[in-house]
């Protein structure tokens, strides 16, 4: 779950000027890096990969 809320404050870019990237490409021989810039939904629904992590904690009423 706190992965969750983690990812979710990141993609907001709360606290940073750049968008988020992640690591897409490492070469070895004369070492070069190469990044890609983090897109996620921000409308506020979860994706499925959370709302079946979260399953487990739901409770139905009567």
């Amino acid at each position: 779950m706190a992965d969750m809320v983690v990812n979710r404050y990141r993609a907001r870019g709360y606290g940073q000027e750049a968008a988020p990237k992640t690591l897409s490409g490492l070469k070895e021989g004369d070492v070069s890096f190469t990044y890609k810039t983090v897109q996620y939904d921000t409308a506020g629904e979860l994706t499925d990969a959370e709302k079946k992590a979260l399953s487990q904690y739901r409770k139905l009423w009567p």
